[in-house]
């Protein structure tokens, strides 16, 4: 299957995940609105009834019901991925509900990854490059993303090493010497290898080279793939820093530094402390509902 219509399904199939949730929760949240007006019986019910107590209670329960179930959903997703980092020498972290940094070193190089809804796997292992650049599939697509990289036009002719792929690069002459590099047709053949549902992606940004497996299924995740993948990667690092930086010399921007390192660190927290908020300022809602219409 070609690479657009690989991703147009992939696209397809995250949309209509998407809606699904989106109808989900506004079902469940016109429950819980519906539930909590029925539960306060409005202005007629009696004062020193349960009524109050359950307006209170019955959306606070259906809330921490809620979350407890999305926690525990993540808790073992987690373990499952957990397994494939589980001998590398990274320790994990938390971003959000659906996404999850690790950071630490592999071969004696800095390795940082992420996991995020797609699902993707994103993998960065340090080097000495000094350029940008990237190869993926032949497609509109591609070239939209390297457009958006790179001021540069893909290659052309495209490099015999990458056969049916888009190469671009700001640095062109870097860019061939490094494909002509020994072994790194073969890396390259293996991290590029195109499935039904996968269409990864390879870059290279000043002190790193950047690979992204979109759409891949979870079960793909496994200790040896992610082994094989890290091997390749340092491979290409390895050549990478054997011809050299590239002459321009770039040095990584403050969004490519963030992108690899420091990418949404301190979401959770704020989440879960946004959600207690919200949930005491509904809470206190009701309260001084009951209050107005009952007492006064």
């Amino acid at each position: 299957m070609g690479y657009e219509k690989t991703v147009g399904r992939a696209l397809a199939r995250g949309a209509l995940r998407s809606c699904a949730v989106s109808i989900v929760g506004l079902v469940f949240g016109l429950g819980l609105v519906s539930t909590t007006l029925w539960v306060a019986g409005g202005r007629n019910a009696s004062a020193d009834s349960y009524r109050p107590l359950l307006a209170v209670a019955v959306p606070s329960v259906l809330i921490s019901a809620m979350v407890a179930l999305g926690m525990l959903f993540v808790a073992v997703r987690n373990r499952r991925i957990n397994r494939a980092f589980a001998d590398l020498e990274v320790k994990g972290h938390q971003v959000s509900c659906v996404t999850r940094g690790w950071h630490g070193t592999f071969a004696g190089r800095t390795l940082d990854a992420w996991f995020r809804k797609g699902p993707t796997l994103e993998l960065y292992i340090g080097c000495a490059a000094a350029t940008r650049g990237g190869i993926a599939r032949t497609g509109e697509l591609a070239l939209k993303i390297a457009r958006s990289l790179t001021s540069r036009r893909p290659l052309e002719p495209v490099p015999d090493e990458v056969p049916g792929c888009t190469v671009y690069a700001d640095d062109p002459e870097w860019m061939r010497r490094l494909l002509a590099e020994p072994g790194v047709e073969e890396a390259l053949a293996r991290l590029l290898a195109e499935t039904e549902r996968v269409s990864p992606m390879l870059s290279v940004a000043p002190n790193a080279v950047h690979y992204m497996r979109r759409f891949g299924p979870l079960a793909e995740l496994t200790r040896e793939n992610l082994h094989s993948w890290l091997g390749d990667l340092e491979r290409l690092a390895g050549a990478i820093d054997g011809i050299g930086p590239s002459r321009s010399a770039e040095q990584p921007s403050q969004v490519e530094e963030w992108a690899r390192i420091r990418r949404g660190r301190r979401f959770l927290p704020w989440f879960f402390g946004c959600l207690l908020v919200f949930m005491a300022v509904g809470q206190l809602s009701i309260i001084l509902l009951f209050y107005f219409t009952h007492y006064r």
